[in-house]
């Protein structure tokens, strides 16, 4: 299962060795638990970048045991297999999402709660256009980072899962 974590470039908690491709890491004893204790990471590129810790992205591979949460999960062991800091095209992202079809899409959910009765449906329709812009940012997020080099050969073995 591939999954996807930001960091500074550095391993936190006790140990300071620099994440990069190849680094397998798997829990010392004790139980995971969700934001607490374990190896974070998350299915959606888009999740991970809400939890991001700096801008180097790491493309793993998780195993042993997991625990899910709405938006990220915990595991016993997780294996770095690209490892890259993409900044750039965070920015490049950042932009993207500024361009007019962002602002067209919530001027939409904005239009179609004020149509329906706004005190109502106004929960309901921001929630649906949220998820709808939530997940057009996730497809492109994570196309961007497919086409850098340290990610593009990993594309279709993470499409395949």
């Amino acid at each position: 299962m591939y999954t996807w974590h930001f960091s500074n470039g550095q391993l936190t908690y006790d140990r300071n060795d620099e994440i990069k491709a190849g680094l397998s890491l798997a829990c010392d004893g004790g139980s995971i638990k969700l934001c607490d204790y374990g190896f974070h990471s998350s299915w959606r590129l888009i999740d991970a970048l809400r939890c991001a810790g700096g801008n180097y992205l790491s493309l793993c591979e998780v195993g042993g045991r997991i625990i899910e949460g709405d938006d990220k999960l915990v595991s016993s062991i997780r294996r770095h297999i690209a490892v890259g800091d993409i900044e750039r095209t965070l920015h490049l992202f950042a932009i993207w999402c500024a361009d007019d079809e962002f602002d067209a899409a919530w001027g939409a959910a904005w239009a179609a709660a004020s149509a329906a009765a706004w005190d109502a449906a106004r929960g309901a329709a921001w929630d649906a256009a949220s998820d709808a812009v939530w997940d057009k940012q996730n497809v492109k997020l994570t196309e961007m980072v497919f086409e850098l080099p340290e990610f593009a050969p990993y594309k279709d073995l993470y499409m395949a899962q």
